[in-house]
This record gives structure tokens, C-alpha cells and sequence, in this order.
């Protein structure tokens, strides 16, 4: 029997990120603009909280990165009341997260470039992670 974690391929560095639907109206591609960071986060995972945690310490403009997370509701309007005005965060299921982002878990960020080529692609790891800036990457 075929193991069902062979049914998707995760994304590597250097792979073409491929385009989706983040709501009715909004493709992916169309918010990458110059080169884009990519959090994704789950409030079923405690660390996922330090990294919330993080957001609230860092300086970056809100086109230069999107919020991808996993929670209820409940959790999503807090959490959208704290972080909103400084942040693109996109409430999604675990489906989702799979499916469009292929991601090898969470917290999970990318960094897209302005080709859609997925230059980072790696667990979460400090808030530097974040800030294109601070990287000294010029996309």
C-alpha cells in the first residue's frame, strides 16, 4: 500500500513556488511583488507561539511579508486584532497548508523571490528569519 505522505512533494530551495487562490479574488502571485517572506504558523504548536512572540518585536513592511495560520475562529479574530495592522495573515486548515504550501511542517518559512523561486525554504529558526533586510538579500 502506498504510503499517503508520497502523495504530495514538498518544496525544495530552488523550486518554482506554483500559484494559488488565497481567498475568491487573490492570487498568490499577485502579493509576491519584488520577493515575499512566508511564515506559516498553527496554534496547535507551542512553538508556533514563540514565533507569534517574535512578530510582535520585529520592523518589516506589511508587503514584505504574509502570515499563513492554522487556527480557529476564536483564535484567528485575537490573534487578527494584535497583528493586522502590521502584518498580511491569512487564516487557513490543515488541507491548505499541504496542498498550496507543501511545507515540511510548522513553524515553516520561505522566502520567494520576485520569479516566484522559493530562495529559502527552511523550519523557523529566529526572528531574523523574517526580515529581508536583515538578511541582506536583495530580491
Amino acid at each position: 500500500m502506498k504510503n499517503i505522505l508520497d502523495t504530495y512533494k514538498h518544496y525544495e530551495q530552488g523550486d518554482i513556488i506554483q500559484d494559488f487562490l488565497i481567498d475568491e479574488s487573490t492570487h498568490f502571485y499577485h502579493i509576491v511583488g519584488e520577493g515575499i517572506v512566508v511564515l506559516t504558523i498553527s496554534t496547535k504548536c507551542k512553538v508556533c507561539f514563540e514565533t507569534l512572540n517574535d512578530l510582535q518585536d520585529i520592523d518589516v513592511k506589511k508587503e514584505e511579508i504574509i502570515i499563513f495560520i492554522e487556527c480557529d475562529d476564536e483564535e484567528y479574530a485575537t490573534i487578527k486584532s494584535v497583528f493586522a495592522e502590521k502584518y498580511n495573515m491569512i487564516q487557513i486548515n490543515h488541507a491548505f497548508l499541504k496542498k498550496n504550501l507543501k511545507t515540511h511542517g510548522v513553524p515553516w518559512v520561505y522566502l520567494i523571490d520576485n520569479h516566484f523561486k522559493i530562495m529559502m525554504n527552511r523550519n523557523y529558526q529566529s526572528k531574523s528569519d523574517l526580515d529581508l533586510r536583515s538578511q541582506g538579500r536583495s530580491l
